[in-house]
């Protein structure tokens, strides 16, 4: 049995966007924020696993914040060596930037 539709996916080309899962950091501390006041309403309600739960998804996203930045600083760090690299380069050489 033929298929003409077979083996086409094998020439597509993947796309992949690294901006895709570029955290915001200041949508990301609203929501903190917001479910900071969550869990003390459940607290205020004595809806005590809910407020648990809220806690447990608040450790969390700090903890993303957390490498958010970290990784944020490390690639900043990068470019600056990059930088420094190829300036060191233009200067032993006659080109002008």
């Amino acid at each position: 049995m033929s298929d003409s539709n077979h083996g086409t996916n094998q020439n597509k080309e993947i796309y992949f966007d690294p901006n895709f899962l570029k955290i915001d950091l200041e949508k990301l501390r609203i929501f903190i924020t917001v479910l900071e006041e969550h869990e003390q309403n459940c607290e205020r309600d004595e809806k005590f696993p809910e407020a648990a739960i809220t806690r447990d998804k608040i450790k969390l996203l700090r903890d993303v914040e957390e490498i958010t930045i970290l990784n944020d600083l490390e690639n900043l760090q990068q470019q600056q060596v990059c930088y420094v690299f190829l300036l060191s380069l233009v200067k032993k050489s006659s080109i002008r930037i």
